[in-house]
């Protein structure tokens, strides 16, 4: 299993609420992050510091948290 089928698996968990939020890992964080958000109703950012995290989830609505 690759970097992208765990993106797209995350999100296919939270996009119908049999997980209320995700967070994936890969090497860069971006790879990951696009497969999730390639899944209606998912919300996937990759932050750069509490801020963003903060802000993704207040203002994107952001459901899955991608990291390296």
């Amino acid at each position: 299993m690759g970097w992208p089928d765990i993106g797209e698996k995350i999100g296919k968990q939270v996009s119908p609420g049999l997980a209320e939020q995700g967070v994936v890992f890969c090497w860069t964080g971006t790879g990951v992050c696009i497969a999730a958000n390639k899944v209606p109703r998912c919300s996937c950012g990759a932050p750069l510091g509490r801020g963003d995290c903060e802000g993704g989830e207040a203002l994107d609505d952001a459901n899955v948290l991608a990291m390296c």
